[in-house]
């Protein structure tokens, strides 16, 4: 007899070999069907960005950063060489199509067309979700799919332009390309998808672990190499030309600074919640339930584990799984930490739970259960995220009449925030008139004025290093804004700036002539 018995019917659907998936009988239904995920994923983020500030206008620091970056590299002036960037320049790269678009037309213009697109960006890698899982079934693709589409942990990130949603639909479409690691793939898709990681290395440099990994999972040792050389390749040909033009400014920029730079107050605790959850789960869940932060983070906790522990009886999709736990590996160990950072384990944590749901939905043996469960489901992933997204605190804009007023400036306008010079369409005027711009001023603290001193951090506002530096760039211009808090200017960096008369003031705008451009 070499037959065997189990004790409950349902387990032989968890425990058996892996089956075929059955697709859907018709392509249109399943394009329909990725459609429909993009489509929310889309309206998710553009609703983000309504509720959040404008879609055209401010976003962020960091995207005025990269945008100003791009503007840059437009006009000739090479991160490293000409400014300071800690970060890999594929962003820079990528975005300044868009700043041409902004030189030509406005700047405005050309940022709100780049915080779109890569809006686009964050609804594809949805759809792309739904895509890698759709081999592990329908009930897979569409929880995965919707999961990243509303899931409050990518939608902030992926409404403006950022380093992260670029650098996951790289990855995302390689492992489209690879389909199950454990089977042979075609030799070109092998050497596409180590393209596309290399590319991914561009826009950050820890995207080198979702390299490794994936590398690690092929089978046969040609096939790892080929990847690997393909990756590395792409890495090159994309860093080389910049770090050939400033080779130590470069290396010390994106390599040590970043490694030097203060830990983030952040526990690991609250670093799992960020990348299991999102921050709308303690306002909701606690009030109903009176539970604290740390008990929702652990029930989380526990709900990834079971889907892991589904996903490894799928072996084929066991790859996701070392892509969440090395991805949550290098968030613990980051020394900076921001909730958008969490993009690096949202898409293999939809993976993880799209494969995790399906074999969930095994268990149910009738198709009414199964649709309900799954609408269910569905139905409580956008009630749980929803809040999140439809209550986000507004940015202040940019009124008419400040940028009326430093359009009217004759000569260089400066900011702390080179998202404003954007947004007032004075960037790519300032740069054809050879003004210093600082794509990234605040950045300079993780550089030549690091408040780090043998392991003692000493705070912006007390670093009388970068106090004097910091004021000596926003006074180099003819007129100054300086808007953002995060600058922490003390109290004679202020009286410095405000010692120029007064050019505009709308609420949180003040426009000052600089000092030593003060008309007579």
């Amino acid at each position: 007899m070499t037959t065997t018995s189990l004790a409950h019917p349902r387990a032989a659907v968890l425990l058996a070999p892996p089956k075929a998936p059955r697709r859907t009988r018709s392509p249109w239904v399943w394009r329909c069907l990725v459609a429909a995920i993009v489509v929310l994923a889309l309206a998710t983020r553009v609703v983000y960005s309504l509720r959040h500030s404008d879609v055209i206008d401010l976003q962020g620091y960091d995207s005025g950063v990269y945008y100003s970056a791009a503007d840059s590299l437009v006009h000739g002036r090479l991160p490293y060489r000409n400014f300071l960037f800690v970060e890999t320049p594929g962003i820079a790269v990528l975005v300044a199509p868009f700043a041409l678009l902004g030189t030509i037309t406005h700047d405005s213009v050309g940022y709100a067309a780049a915080n779109l697109f890569f809006t686009v960006i964050g609804a594809a890698n949805a759809g792309m979700v739904a895509t890698v899982l759709r081999r592990f079934g329908l009930s897979a693709a569409i929880f995965g799919g919707v999961f990243y589409a509303v899931t409050d942990v990518a939608v902030q990130s992926e409404r403006f332009i950022k380093l992260e949603p670029a650098a996951t639909l790289l990855i995302l479409i390689a492992l489209v390309l690879l389909g199950d690691v454990r089977s042979p793939a075609r030799r070109r898709h092998t050497l596409v998808a180590g393209i596309l990681l290399g590319l991914a290395c561009g826009f950050k440099i820890w995207y080198v672990v979702p390299v490794i990994v994936v590398t690690a999972a092929l089978p046969g040792l040609r096939n790892r190499v080929r990847l690997f050389l393909a990756a590395a390749g792409s890495a090159a040909a994309l860093m080389l030309p910049f770090f050939l033009a400033a080779p130590s400014a470069m290396f010390r920029e994106v390599v040590v600074d970043q490694l030097g730079r203060r830990r983030t107050p952040v526990t690991v605790m609250g670093r799992l919640h960020e990348i299991l959850g999102n921050p709308v789960v303690p306002h909701t869940v606690t009030r109903l339930l009176g539970l604290s932060v740390g008990e929702v983070t652990g029930g989380l906790g526990v709900l990834a584990a079971v889907a892991t522990v589904f996903v490894l009886t799928r072996r084929s999709a066991g790859l996701y799984v070392w892509l969440l736990l090395s991805g949550m590996l290098v968030l613990f160990v980051a020394p900076s930490f921001f909730d958008y950072y969490t993009s690096l384990t949202s898409a293999p944590l939809a993976l993880v739970l799209g494969v995790g749901f399906a074999r969930l939905t095994a268990l149910v043996s009738t198709r009414t259960g199964r649709l309900a469960l799954t609408s269910s489901a569905l139905v409580g992933l956008t009630l749980l995220n929803l809040p999140g997204q439809w209550h986000a605190a507004p940015e202040p804009q940019p009124s008419i009449g400040l940028r009326r007023a430093v359009l009217a400036v004759p000569g260089c306008v400066v900011s702390d925030n080179p998202e404003i010079l954007a947004a007032t369409d004075v960037l790519s005027r300032d740069l054809v008139r050879g003004c210093v711009v600082w794509p990234d001023v605040t950045g300079w603290t993780y550089d030549a004025d690091s408040g780090m001193r043998d392991g003692v951090y000493t705070p912006r506002s007390k670093n009388q290093r970068w106090q004097r530096h910091v004021t000596g760039y926003l006074t180099s211009g003819a007129a100054v804004i300086a808007y953002r808090p995060e600058t922490e200017l003390d109290a004679r960096s202020r009286r410095v700036l405000a010692s120029g008369p007064e050019l505009f003031h709308d609420g949180p705008w003040t426009l000052y002539a600089t000092p030593r451009h003060t008309p007579a």
